[in-house]
């Protein structure tokens, strides 16, 4: 029995951090692996996965990892990658990659292979969608059919907003195994979330919760849920939102919702980059956010209670119904959708009807 191999990320080290060990031969007496010599130390993990790859495919040579080094882009290293695998499998497809294989390689291109810093529960949700499809996991990726896909979303017996996670990892994949040919079509397109959505039930938070946290904008965790409750996005909608000086175009839960622009209030413009919004990591905010609001007295609610709290301002304030919908991603009927051309001024106009702190 031999293992896989393993590629080890060694923090202390400041150069050459990914160790690459090849298949385990040896094992203990417990039947623990024993862990061989590295093969080589490289500082990219797309190096070190392709280095493990030819490895077993029996296509390496000593100082390769100097040559990968060279390489002028992460595209050049995925093609020998599949390449290295097909002779693995002993076949002359890209087509091999099982499902696990191609998540390692979207994951790493998303989160390793950028500049862009992610919170640590933005880089969690892709792996809790793939705990989910366990399925899937050992099948060749360009068999996998809608109908696996969606056998597999309809099997989660878990809320809407799990189904959401791992509808979102499918569209993922199936974007990058596009991009690299590994695939012909984008079968997550396909894919539908066949439970009602549980997206209605919230506290809003009251007039005289909302002043109090007025009171207390100086702490930065009011200042947040007070500008949540003036955007109405969900929370997960901060960590990738784009926030402009006059507006924030931000979510992704439905087609309807999907980059949708909702104007800066003007209580909040003056707050909002000290809030830093998209840095909020969803599980320490919770925890702020209950502190807080059990030290103010107010009733405990939870973060997606701000967006119920946004529909209810402007309900309150009669800001036109159209305009609300448009704010809150919310589908709209075809004639308004398509011949109300509701436009950032329009927006603005609407949005500054809520006065709750005159």
């Amino acid at each position: 029995m031999a293992t896989n191999g393993s590629i080890k990320y060694l923090k202390n080290k400041k150069r050459n951090r990914y160790a690459v060990h090849p298949p385990t031969t040896e094992f203990t007496l417990a039947g623990a692996p024993k862990t061989p010599k590295a093969i080589c130390y490289v500082d990219d993990w797309f190096t070190a996965f392709e280095i493990l790859t030819a490895y077993k495919a029996g296509t390496y040579e000593a100082g390769m990892e100097c040559k990968l080094n060279l390489a002028p882009n992460k595209s050049v290293l995925v093609e020998s990658i599949i390449s290295d695998y097909n002779r693995i499998r002993g076949i002359q497809k890209e087509e091999s990659l099982t499902f696990a294989e191609v998540f390692d390689l979207y994951y790493h291109d998303k989160f390793d292979n950028t500049k862009k810093e992610y919170s640590y529960s933005t880089k969690q949700y892709p792996k809790t969608a793939f705990a989910k499809c366990k399925k899937l996991h050992d099948m060749s990726f360009a068999d996998i059919t809608v109908e696996d896909l969606q056998e597999n979303l309809d099997s989660c017996k878990l809320k809407h907003s799990t189904l959401e996670i791992i509808k979102n990892l499918y569209n993922g994949m199936y974007k990058y195994a596009y991009a690299h040919g590994i695939v012909d079509r984008e079968l997550s397109k396909y894919v539908t979330i066949r439970i009602p959505d549980d997206d209605n039930h919230g506290t809003p938070f009251t007039p005289e919760d909302l002043r109090m946290l007025w009171k207390n904008k100086d702490n930065l965790t009011a200042l947040r849920i007070i500008i949540m409750c003036f955007t109405g996005y969900r929370i997960g909608a901060y960590g990738t939102m784009e926030i402009h000086p006059e507006y924030f175009i931000g979510g992704n839960k439905t087609r309807a919702g999907k980059d949708n622009l909702v104007p800066m209030h003007s209580y909040i413009k003056p707050y909002v980059q000290k809030a830093k919004m998209k840095q909020m990591i969803p599980k320490n905010f919770r925890t702020e956010l209950r502190e807080l609001l059990q030290a103010l007295g107010i009733k405990d609610h939870t973060p997606h209670d701000s967006r119920h709290t946004f529909s209810m301002l402007c309900d309150m304030y009669e800001v036109n119904p159209i305009a609300r919908k448009k704010m809150l991603g919310h589908s709209i009927d075809m004639s308004n959708d398509i011949y109300g051309h509701w436009d950032y001024s329009m927006l603005k106009k609407e949005i500054e009807k809520i006065r709750i702190f005159d």
